[in-house]
């Protein structure tokens, strides 16, 4: 190619009133330059010829770049010298054509951000921001960017805006926005309700208009503490009846106030969210007369928060027994007890070599460390990783019960005891034992706490029914005592072995067992029952004599409070 020619190329400049092509003399490297920066430009550029002036619909394209490929997905075989309209059909009928069309005859440039469609059903495809502008014969240059996400961000805002403002004007509770000094630039409907006045008679006053001087005061401080690193304030003052209409009566609002600051950190409003706390205030003061008759109702809740935090502490003690505790040696055991039972092979194998080397009684020695004292050792070591592996088991499932959501409906105790006897009819017949179930009541509770509550505590009784003669089991109901009328007490009698009275201490003790330990299990049965026993707001206790027997109770409330679900 010679160094310099006549060639037309497209000139892009920053103002698009300005772009324009021209035929001009320009070095080879020069027209590779601009060629690059067309190709490698971020908006998509098409060139269209309008072939019949008064037609529109000869609009054909003659050229375009690789980001309008992109933007499209069509490539440039598929468009240049295709009219607009086989290009795109959808875009007639956002009258695209026509604005192009007039581009050309009056030389004026157009910008615009239109929704663009290619198909011809109209369907929106996306948003672009166009420029089209002038060309030499008969030509318009249309460059367009998608701008789908900016309008979808903007449609959002926008939606976003009159939600908020809706939300805003349907409160019920009074919310305003104050400059720092209390000089009020926004009001709902709620405010202008409660204060009786008009939202432009109010916007301008002073937010501490209404307050009697002390309680302006101490609003006053509460608005001058507000900062980045303490944006909200709560406070409560007194407003007179005359400023609310309620004839002349003191009334009492409670606020949450929010600081809203620029870019800066400063401080330019603040919002603020307040109700009517009148009534509250008159129940707060005859809540003062009432308290000597509420001194025993106080004492069940402090009773029962008692048991809730107890219940709370003994779950979180667990668990850090679990996790900190029990859980990392053990993992370390494990891990040493493989090397050694690793490091064992091979050292068998170079005393096995070096036995021949060795008197009898070393043989002997040698021989019995390697292949029974050792090898017994490293067994009991695995086997006592393998119980405590089931402790730490145990207590993970008594963390669990203590957080399971618990769903109160009505349960048949007298359905859970029989289905539970059914599944215990074989230990039964080997113990020869009797089972009396005396009335059982409904009871508001979780029915898989009550089947465990219920599955623990009978086979339990079968389990340590005495050998010796045949077993006898009652299981009995009554309303509680009258300090409690509320609670259903049960009681689980059996005729077993008994609990001697050093070893009650243990019975409700996790990985704690009382007397011999003859029959399997890691001690964590009655404390599971303990705990959701606790759950559903009651209590457990029991009454044992060594050779005679066992009484287990246990209280439920018959109807615990709607949402009750002690932790």
């Amino acid at each position: 190619m010679p160094e310099t020619q006549d060639v037309t190329i497209l000139l892009v400049e920053d103002d698009p009133g300005h772009t324009r092509l021209m035929r001009m003399g320009i070095r080879e490297k020069n027209l590779r330059l601009y060629g690059a920066i067309i190709s490698n430009m971020q908006m998509g550029l098409q060139v269209y010829q309008l072939e019949k002036p008064e037609d529109d619909r000869t609009l054909k394209m003659i050229a375009t770049n690789p980001a309008a490929t992109l933007f499209t997905g069509l490539a440039p075989e598929d468009t240049v010298g295709k009219t607009l309209d086989e290009i795109f059909p959808g875009l007639r009928k956002r009258g695209i054509p026509q604005i192009y069309a007039d581009v050309v005859r009056t030389g004026t440039p157009v910008e615009l951000e239109q929704e663009v469609c290619y198909d011809e059903d109209g369907a929106l495809d996306a948003w672009w921001s166009i420029r089209a502008f002038p060309l030499p014969d008969h030509r318009v240059g249309v460059l367009f960017e998608d701008v789908t996400l900016k309008k979808q961000t903007e449609e959002s805002l926008r939606r976003n805006k009159v939600r908020y403002q809706a939300i805003l004007e349907d409160q019920t509770e009074l919310i305003c926005r104050a400059l720092p000094d209390g000089t009020l630039t926004f009001v709902n409907e709620a405010y202008c309700r409660y204060f009786d006045q008009e939202r432009e008679g109010l916007i301008g006053q002073s937010l501490f208009l209404p307050m009697p001087g002390a309680d302006q005061a101490k609003v006053r401080e509460q608005f001058a503490s507000l900062s980045l690193e303490n944006p909200v304030a709560r406070f409560e003052h007194r407003v007179t009846g005359h400023d609310t209409g309620h004839d002349g009566e003191i009334r009492w609002l409670a606020w949450a106030g929010r600081a809203i600051s620029d870019d800066q950190g400063h401080r330019v409003e603040i919002q603020c969210v307040g109700r009517d706390i009148t009534e509250r205030k008159r129940a707060e003061a005859q809540l003062q007369q009432y308290a000597a008759d509420l001194e025993r109702a106080n004492a069940d809740v402090v009773r029962a928060s008692e048991d809730v935090v107890r219940a709370s502490e003994e779950v979180k003690q667990f668990a850090y027994i679990v996790s900190h505790d029990l859980r990392a040696p053990l993992v370390n055991l494990k891990g040493f007890a493989a090397e050694l039972r690793a490091a064992l092979a091979v050292l068998g194998s170079a005393v096995t070599t070096a036995l021949p080397h060795l008197d009898e009684r070393q043989r002997e020695e040698a021989t019995l460390a390697l292949q029974e004292d050792v090898p017994e050792a490293l067994e009991f070591i695995e086997s006592s990783v393998d119980r405590m592996d089931r402790f730490i088991n145990a207590v993970l499932k008594l963390s669990r019960l203590g957080r399971r959501e618990l769903r109160f409906e009505s349960v048949d105790v007298n359905a859970i005891v029989q289905a539970t006897l059914d599944s215990l009819t074989h230990q039964l017949d080997e113990h020869r034992a009797e089972v009396t179930v005396g009335p059982l009541p409904q009871v508001v509770a979780d029915r898989t706490a009550m089947e465990q509550i219920v599955g623990n505590l009978l086979g339990n009784a079968v389990k340590y029914l005495a050998p010796d003669r045949p077993g006898k089991i009652e299981i009995t109901a009554e309303h509680d005592h009258a300090d409690r009328p509320n609670e259903v007490r049960f009681h689980i009698r059996d005729n077993g072995r008994g609990i001697a009275a050093d070893d009650m201490d243990k019975v409700f003790a996790p990985f704690r067992r009382a007397g011999k330990h003859d029959i399997p299990g890691e001690g964590m049965g009655l404390p599971y029952v303990q705990t959701l026993v606790r759950r559903h707001g009651g209590r457990i206790w029991c009454e044992s004599e060594p050779g005679v027997g066992t009484t287990f109770t246990f209280t439920i409330s018959d109807h615990p409070a709607e949402g009750d679900n002690h932790a």
